[in-house]
């Protein structure tokens, strides 16, 4: 996990190191999105830009690219093929969205 994001996992609260916007939806979505204490977890890992994944057997490396969240993070591998991805939490369900694409000119 990138260390801009570790927060939402550690404290339970999926807005944590993000843009304040609205202060009343940001209540509301503080209550509807907040890990109880059994979810919360301090990562294992933390990744930065660059991040090699060859000790895993993988050719390629993490890029960061904030966006969706301040720790948001791609794959990128040394064919040029890069991967993102996009997760949502509901009802103590995780379901993850990956995104693929090739980067032009590779």
């Amino acid at each position: 996990m990138h260390h801009d994001d570790s927060g939402m996992s550690e404290h339970g609260d999926m807005f944590w190191n993000r843009r304040k916007g609205n202060i009343l939806l940001g209540m509301m979505a503080r209550i509807l999105f907040k890990f109880g204490k059994k979810e919360r977890f301090k990562p294992d890992l933390y990744i930065d830009e660059g991040y090699d994944l060859s000790e895993y057997g993988l050719n390629a490396k993490f890029l960061h690219i904030p966006g969706h969240s301040k720790g948001s993070i791609g794959i990128l591998t040394a064919d040029g093929d890069l991967f993102l991805r996009r997760s949502a939490r509901k009802q103590k369900q995780t379901s993850s969205q990956f995104y693929y694409g090739r980067l032009i000119g590779s």
